[in-house]
């Protein structure tokens, strides 16, 4: 087997409790430690991210830039340029890589030249239960080879999504290919699979090889009801930019439609969370989904029916599930 220089990317903001356990998940691998580079883009940390990082930055483990703080996208989108290795694997500073991932992936790159993205599973450990579970992706598009662009399409017909944050790795050439808006940025693991499938081909191992890990400084985990509107309403405006950056082109029909009608559900959902939705708002959804003529089977599947009951209907039957 062959040997090549692989960069794993770590974006990186305010996680120095965790980061040291997702660099040594790298070292440990079973692959040359002088192929692999471990690049870290610290994005505007204001703990101890660089001190715990000093051990590993004096020996020449690890390449570590410091930037100010603008956000997940602009931190991965310097990292992916500043990587030199021949397959990029993505890895968040609170996650680790399992045994063996790097070298599984590369021997399958290095076999199929048309393959432009592999990932797997992610094994879910909630840090404080220790209870653990394993992704559930559909079985038929595990331990294959899958066409990236139908792919993408099956993905948003069904309203689900698998590959991306520390299970992402892709080829290089076509990674450093694309162009990442900054704009995009609480979208960025999203909008790497997006980009990178619509480029070739795609593989899912059946087994995870990467590890996410679950604790309180998740933005998934904190309940915090300021800090989650602040963030939904970051979230919206992001999910426009990409809608934007998609309506570029180069990408088929199928799949912007799809996209159309997740960001437009997306919209309107934040919109009753926040108690703002109103009539005009749900006839512009429905000439939406008129004009793109969405099917049946994907309004199902992206519950859009529900978007169009009333906000006060909806707060009710909330109450009453309750």
């Amino acid at each position: 087997m062959n040997f090549p220089l692989v960069s794993v990317i770590i974006p990186t903001y305010n996680y120095a409790s965790y980061i040291c356990e997702a660099v040594n998940s790298i070292l440990q691998q079973d692959y040359p430690s002088e192929s692999i580079e471990i690049v870290i883009v610290d994005d505007g940390s204001t703990d101890d991210t660089e001190n715990v990082l000093k051990p590993f930055i004096e020996n020449s483990l690890v390449r570590y830039f410091y930037q100010a703080n603008m956000g997940k996208a602009a931190a991965t989108s310097r990292a992916i340029n500043l990587s030199k290795g021949k397959f990029i694997f993505n890895l968040d500073a609170d996650d680790v890589f399992l045994p063996g991932k790097i070298r599984r992936c590369v021997h399958l790159y290095e076999q199929d030249v048309a393959l432009v993205h592999i990932a797997s599973p992610a094994k879910i450990i909630e840090l404080a239960s220790g209870k653990e579970e394993v992704e559930k992706i559909p079985e038929d598009i595990l331990g294959k080879k899958n066409d990236g662009r139908e792919l993408l399409e099956y993905f948003y017909d069904e309203n689900i999504l698998y590959g991306g944050g520390s299970t992402f790795s892709a080829r290089a050439s076509v990674l450093k290919g694309i162009n990442i808006p900054g704009t995009v940025n609480m979208y960025i693991d999203e909008f790497l699979i997006i980009a990178v499938l619509n480029k070739g081909a795609s593989y899912f191992f059946k087994e995870p090889l990467s590890v996410w890990n679950i604790h309180g400084n998740n933005y998934t985990a904190n309940s915090n009801k300021e800090r989650t509107i602040k963030k939904q309403r970051e979230l919206l405006k992001n999910s426009t930019s990409m809608l934007d950056e998609l309506a570029k082109g180069g990408y088929t029909s199928r799949f912007f439609k799809a996209y159309v009608l997740k960001h437009e559900t997306r919209k309107l959902y934040f919109l009753e969370l926040w108690n703002e939705k109103k009539l005009s708002d749900v006839i512009r959804y429905i000439k939406v989904l008129i004009r793109y003529r969405i099917s049946f089977y994907q309004i199902r599947k992206h519950s859009a029916f529900t978007r169009l009951l009333p906000a006060k209907l909806l707060f009710f039957l909330r109450n009453m599930i309750k």
